[in-house]
C-alpha cells in the first residue's frame, strides 16, 4: 500500500476514535500523547534531579566551610570583644568624673549624723594640723608663695576630675571665690613663715565666723546683738593674744589679722554660690583650688624669679619637705575641701561652727608637742576669748536656750539624789 493511503487510513481512524473516545491502544496506533508525555516528565525529572544535586553539594560546601570557619570563630569574637573592651574603657576615661561624682553622692546620701560628726571633727583636726606643718618648711628654700604653689598645684590635680562637669555659669564666681581664697592662703604663709606661732594663726582664722555676719549687713540683713557682742570678744582674744606675752605685734602678725577678712569673703561668696547651685559644690571647688594655685604660682615666680637659673640641687627639697607638701596637699587642701562640702551639709550650723571652733587647740596642740611652740596662759585666755566669740555668733539660741535649761537642772538632780 503507498504511504499516503497509509497516512490518509491512520488518520481516519484517529479521528473516529477520538469521535467515539476509543483508546489509541486498541487500534494498534503508537500513542503519540503518551510518548510526549513521558518525555516531558523524563525532562522533568532529570532537571529535579540535577537541582536536588545542587542543593546537595551547597550543603555539603556549606557544611565544610562551617568545620574549616569553626576553628578559627574565636578570633573575630575575640576582637569584636576587645572592640568593645576598648569602648568601654574608653566611655569609663570620658566618664571619671561622673563616676567619682556619683562615689562623692552616695557617700554622702548613706552618711548619718553620727558619722558625719565624726567625719568634721577628722577634717578640723587635719586643719589645724596643718598650720604646723608649714611651719615645719620654715627656715628652708620654700617661703609662703611657694608653699602655697606647691601645695595647691597637687590640690588642684586630685580635684581635677571635677573640672569638666563644671557649667559655665559657675566658672565666673568660682573663679572671684578662688581669688579671695588664695589671698586667705597667701597671708596665712606669709604669717606663718614670718614668726607667728601655728596657735596665734590659727585663732585668726577662726574669727571668719565674726566677720560673715558684718559682710551679711551689706546685702540688708539686720545684725542682731550678739554679732556685736561677737566681734567684741574677737577684738579681746586678739589682743590677749598678741600682747599678753609681752612682745609687741610682729609684721607677720598684721598679715595673719588678715585671714578672717579675706576667708570671710571667700565664705560669704562661696555659699552665694553654691545656694544658686546646689548640685555644683565639688566642681566650685575644683575650680576654686585651680585658681588658687595660678594664684600662687604667678607670685612664687616672680619672688623667685632669680632661681631660674640656679642650680637643680640647690632648690630640691629634702624628704621631710616633701612629705610635709605631699601632706598639706592631698590631706590638708584637696580632702578637707571636698569633705567639707559633703560632710557640712548634715550638720546643723550651730553644730559646725562648734566643730570648728576647734581649729585653733588643734594648731597649738600640735605645735607645743611636735614643734616646740609654748602654750602660755595669753594663748589659753586668747583662745578662749576667740572660741566663745565665735559659739557666741554660731550658736542657735534655741540652743543655748535648751543647753542652759539642762545645766539648771543638773544641780536639782544631784540635790535629789543626795537627799534620798
Amino acid at each position: 500500500m503507498p504511504t499516503t493511503s497509509w497516512v490518509l487510513l491512520s488518520f481516519t481512524l484517529v479521528s473516529t476514535a477520538s469521535a467515539f473516545h476509543v483508546p489509541q491502544s486498541t487500534l494498534g496506533l503508537p500513542c503519540l500523547r503518551q510518548r510526549g508525555d513521558s518525555v516531558c516528565s523524563l525532562k522533568m525529572q532529570r532537571k529535579e534531579e540535577q537541582r536536588s544535586l545542587l542543593d546537595r553539594r551547597k550543603m555539603r560546601s556549606r557544611a565544610i566551610g562551617r568545620d574549616l570557619y569553626t576553628p578559627l570563630s574565636f578570633l573575630p569574637q575575640v576582637s569584636e570583644q576587645a572592640r568593645g573592651s576598648t569602648g568601654k574603657t574608653k566611655k569609663k576615661e570620658e566618664s571619671i568624673p561622673e563616676t567619682l561624682a556619683k562615689m562623692v553622692e552616695d557617700f554622702s546620701t548613706s552618711l548619718d549624723v553620727g558619722t558625719a560628726r565624726a567625719w568634721l571633727l577628722f577634717i578640723v583636726a587635719l586643719s589645724g594640723i596643718n598650720f604646723g606643718a608649714i611651719k615645719v618648711l620654715d627656715g628652708g628654700f620654700f617661703d609662703g608663695s611657694s608653699i602655697l604653689a606647691v601645695r595647691f598645684i597637687i590640690a588642684a590635680a586630685v580635684l581635677s576630675p571635677w573640672l569638666f562637669r563644671a557649667k559655665k555659669e559657675i566658672i565666673v564666681p568660682s573663679i572671684e571665690t578662688g581669688a579671695w581664697l588664695a589671698g586667705g592662703y597667701f597671708v596665712q604663709s606669709v604669717s606663718l613663715t614670718g614668726g607667728t606661732d601655728s596657735g596665734v594663726a590659727a585663732f585668726f582664722a577662726s574669727m571668719t565666723t565674726v566677720i560673715c555676719p558684718f559682710l551679711e549687713a551689706t546685702t540688708g540683713i539686720r545684725l542682731e546683738r550678739r554679732a556685736w557682742a561677737a566681734a567684741f570678744l574677737a577684738v579681746c582674744g586678739a589682743a590677749c593674744l598678741e600682747l599678753g606675752g609681752g612682745s609687741l605685734p610682729t609684721g607677720a602678725d598684721f598679715w595673719g589679722i588678715l585671714q578672717p577678712f579675706l576667708f570671710g569673703l571667700y565664705l560669704f561668696k562661696t555659699e552665694r554660690t553654691v545656694h544658686e547651685n546646689p548640685s555644683q559644690a565639688l566642681e566650685i571647688t575644683s575650680i576654686q583650688t585651680l585658681v588658687t594655685a595660678v594664684m600662687s604660682c604667678a607670685v612664687a615666680a616672680v619672688g623667685h624669679w632669680d632661681l631660674l637659673h640656679a642650680d637643680v640641687g640647690a632648690v630640691l627639697p629634702s624628704l621631710q619637705e616633701c612629705l610635709a607638701l605631699l601632706w598639706m596637699g592631698i590631706m590638708s587642701s584637696a580632702f578637707v575641701l571636698g569633705m567639707e562640702t559633703v560632710v557640712v551639709g548634715k550638720l546643723s550650723s550651730s553644730e559646725t561652727a562648734l566643730m570648728f571652733s576647734t581649729e585653733p587647740l588643734w594648731a597649738a596642740a600640735f605645735g607645743s608637742m611636735f614643734i616646740g611652740e609654748s602654750f602660755g596662759w595669753n594663748t589659753a585666755v586668747g583662745g578662749a576669748l576667740a572660741i566663745t566669740a565665735c559659739l557666741t555668733r554660731s550658736l542657735d539660741r534655741n540652743a543655748v536656750r535648751v543647753l542652759s535649761v539642762k545645766l539648771r537642772s543638773v544641780p536639782r538632780a544631784m540635790r535629789k539624789a543626795f537627799s534620798s
